[in-house]
């Protein structure tokens, strides 16, 4: 009925067109009032309006249908309304929950395939260095250095490893920090493993400027500052032009605590 959905009869509402506004129609309703009340309603139609209640500014949906008809010789129109709130309520938020899992999906996807991308660096340089350690078993200096490399190659992909492992506990709110010693230079200096193949691979340089005593001792964790510094470098890497250069500048200041 008229009254359970707008609160007024139909006849009232179509005899004064004005009540549509006081009661919030938009103008797809307050145009098919008015056209109601000058006969202009020729053939079968059917469609949806909102209206807004002045006092309380909920939404109510209401769908109609509409069509003329002619009884006992004379034209008649014969109007159908039913709310559909609750319906459209049902169905925009079900909209809303697949667009957000469509975009955790797409950000999984997206977080997934540069991780992909990452593993290989540290892959390669392992790779790389076991075959110079091969060829060089002879020369103690130069297997010592790849097998440092190698080392540095090592946690790098395992701290890429826990980052894909992390998601989960990002997910549920479970990602813990951890303060330990540890040394800032050698975190540094394991950075060129991965940034330097990068910037060869588009002609690029990548310049480390550190300032103060970098080689102290730090408390904190370890592994999210790498994990930070990496990505940092790696978007440095990708939106530069070919051929330029990629600074990563470190100054060291004393401690005010």
């Amino acid at each position: 009925k008229s009254a359970d959905i707008f609160g007024i009869g139909f006849d009232e509402l179509v005899s004064d067109p004005r009540k549509a506004e006081d009661l919030g129609f938009s103008e797809q309703g307050c145009t098919l009032l008015r056209r109601i009340q000058a006969d202009d309603i020729h053939f079968f139609e059917h469609g949806e309006f909102c209206l807004s209640h002045p006092s309380s500014g909920r939404a109510r949906y209401v769908e109609y249908t509409v069509r003329p008809l002619r009884y006992e010789g004379k034209g008649q129109v014969l109007v159908i309304m039913r709310d559909v709130t609750e319906a459209n309520l049902i169905q925009l938020s079900m909209k809303d929950a697949m667009e957000s899992a469509e975009a955790a999906n797409r950000a999984k996807s997206e977080f997934l395939s540069r991780m992909s991308h990452e593993i290989r660096t540290p892959m390669n340089v392992i790779i790389g260095k076991l075959h110079l350690a091969r060829r060089h078993r002879d020369d103690p200096e130069r297997m010592a250095r790849s097998l440092d490399d190698i080392e540095r190659a090592s946690d790098h992909l395992l701290e890429l490893i826990n980052g894909v492992l992390d998601i989960s506990k990002i997910e549920s709110g479970k990602v813990n920090f951890v303060d330990r010693p540890f040394n800032l230079a050698r975190l540094l200096d394991s950075l060129a493993d991965v940034v330097e193949p990068q910037c060869a691979a588009k002609g690029q340089t990548y310049r480390l400027v550190t300032e103060g005593p970098v080689d102290a001792l730090f408390v904190g964790d370890e592994l999210r500052m790498r994990q930070l510094l990496v990505n940092l470098l790696t978007n440095a890497v990708k939106y530069t032009e070919e051929g330029g250069h990629v600074t990563l500048e470190v100054r060291v200041a004393p401690s005010l605590a």
